[in-house]
């Protein structure tokens, strides 16, 4: 859920793969390399990270010390890499003119925040950012 969480929103907005989320390769030049950007990306997933770390921990109290934002990180990070080269399920939908999947996950871990009590700003932004991209798709077909 957090790998998709965080990366599939994100490559839906952008209509990137995945790879757009990880950080360069290692033998990369850094001179090629937009720093400001991987920065700013960098930024947000901790951001994301944190904030689904904070709900798992209110939710999911037994699973805290596992799943921590910095495991998290890593683990989307690690899915980003992985994967780079993959549309998500979310970016095909919106380039489709579907539906997506937002509902069911980052509008799911906005209620469980919300029913725990932990504010989920960035789920609650992707989510609509998704839901308008969603509705200016369908509304392009009209």
């Amino acid at each position: 859920l957090a790998a998709n969480a965080a990366i599939n929103p994100v490559t839906a907005l952008t209509d990137c793969r995945n790879g757009y989320l990880a950080p360069p390769p290692p033998d990369t030049d850094s001179q090629c390399a937009d720093q400001d950007y991987y920065r700013s990306m960098h930024s947000y997933l901790s951001s994301a990270c944190a904030e689904i770390s904070a709900i798992y921990a209110r939710a999911h109290p037994h699973l805290h010390n596992e799943l921590t934002a910095r495991a998290i990180e890593d683990y989307v990070t690690h899915i980003a890499q992985t994967t780079a080269r993959n549309r998500s399920s979310m970016l095909q939908d919106v380039a489709a003119g579907r539906q997506t999947e937002v509902e069911w996950i980052n509008g799911y871990l906005v209620r469980l925040g919300q029913q725990h009590g932990v504010p989920t700003p960035v789920n609650t932004l992707l989510y609509t950012l998704v839901k308008l991209k969603e509705a200016s798709c369908h509304h392009k077909k009209y």
